[in-house]
């Protein structure tokens, strides 16, 4: 049973501790979070200095090309939605944190690093070798059958479908971490809006092989079946992890 959430004052404690596997997600639900604009925009990248041609560029052609490619995926069956987050109690001295079971027995470190304009993820935690305080970490993907279905487009010299089905398939993944956020949130009695994600090697956290300790906190491969190659590419592709800020207007001294 959901432990009740508890919100005393600005402290937030979670409804559990530990990790949750999400089956049987809602395709329609998370394709409600696709972000059509950066579907266009950058992963078929629709560029045409004149806006009104550009408008009916997209409503001729590109909106019923993304109707179509959607139907057919779920026609086929090409998205295995799967997704697992979980909260963890958690340490933070200078730059290190560490991420600690429900009985308070650290399971793994992570250090984060100081930016040129002086900032630091860590800053966004309760601070002290004493504080204890919570970490919240997910991971998606969305299965490995659309890469198949990329490939043998491909193989087919189909490459513009080829193109296209892939960046849908990218922005389909951002779109189920998206949704999983937003379970999260609500978990934590946020605001829409409130809270940001981040992942290893993008900015602000540039080292890439923390994905090794992600995948061990969230037992990811277990959990979704995503594995890591040697060089921390994930596998399926179209697979995404993440760290949530619970507030990102919130630096702790």
């Amino acid at each position: 049973m959901k432990k009740k959430l508890t919100n005393e004052g600005n402290k937030i404690t979670p409804p559990f501790y530990g990790t949750r596997s999400l089956v049987n997600i809602s395709i329609d639900e998370v394709l409600l979070s696709l972000d059509e604009r950066a579907l266009f925009n950058v992963s078929w990248g629709i560029k045409h200095k004149d806006e009104q041609k550009k408008k009916k560029l997209l409503e001729k052609e590109y909106e019923p090309l993304l109707k179509e490619l959607k139907n057919e995926a779920i026609r086929k069956n090409w998205l295995e939605l799967k997704a697992v987050y979980g909260y963890f109690k958690c340490r933070v001295h200078d730059e290190k944190m560490q991420i600690c079971n429900a009985k308070g027995k650290v399971i793994e470190e992570i250090h984060f690093y100081r930016s040129e304009d002086g900032f630091s993820l860590a800053d966004y935690f309760c601070k002290g070798e004493e504080q204890e305080d919570f970490v919240t970490f997910q991971a998606v993907t969305i299965g490995d059958k659309v890469n198949h279905a990329i490939h043998l487009l491909n193989e087919k010299e189909e490459f513009t479908r080829a193109f296209l089905l892939h960046g849908l398939s990218a922005q389909i993944a951002e779109a189920l971490a998206v949704y999983v956020h937003g379970i999260i949130r609500k978990d934590l009695g946020l605001a829409k809006g409130q809270g940001a994600r981040y992942s290893p090697g993008y900015p602000l956290w540039s080292n890439i092989e923390d994905q090794v300790k992600l995948f061990k906190i969230l037992d990811i491969e277990k959990y979704i079946g995503v594995a890591l190659t040697p060089g921390y590419q994930m596998v399926p592709e179209y697979s995404t992890t993440a760290m949530i800020i619970r507030d990102n207007s919130h630096h702790s001294k």
